[in-house]
């Protein structure tokens, strides 16, 4: 009787320990996000070979200017830059939020992303963060040559 009431005290504690730990996976589609939002981050981000974060920061803040956005906050501890500019259209009125994020990789390697909310809704349009990076490397190369 002893042996029967031991065996069961063992198996409801492995059923319980494996509905414990079942209920603690999650399907790898809620850790990733869906495809679009992995699809998203890849054009929104651009790894460039320069390891001084404040420069790259620099250049940021200059070629999000010269957007014509304005620059909210600048953090370089954390390394984001916040930036807005403001659209009217007729009696309405929108506001684009940009923010840049700068990590560094490795010892020579920054990776920066950028984010561009239109209102509550961030912009899905590849061409977008295509040319701001664009401008980005021109700006870059002209703040590396000094002119």
């Amino acid at each position: 009787m002893l042996k029967l009431k031991t065996l069961s005290v063992r198996l409801f504690t492995v059923c319980s320990l494996c509905l414990l730990l079942s209920s603690c996976i999650t399907p790898s589609s809620n850790i990733l996000g869906d495809e679009t939002q992995v699809e998203t981050r890849v054009y929104q981000t651009k790894t460039f070979k320069e390891s001084d974060k404040n420069k790259m920061m620099r250049v940021g803040i200059a070629t999000i200017q010269d957007f014509g956005y304005s620059i909210v906050r600048a953090n370089g501890n954390t390394g984001v830059i916040t930036a807005s500019k403001v659209y009217k259209s007729g009696m309405s009125t929108e506001t684009v939020l940009v923010t840049v994020s700068f990590m560094t990789i490795g010892e020579t390697k920054t990776r920066v992303r950028l984010n561009i909310k239109y209102g509550d809704i961030t912009v899905k349009d590849a061409g977008i963060y295509q040319d701001f990076f664009a401008s980005y490397d021109r700006a870059l190369f002209l703040y590396n040559n000094d002119i």
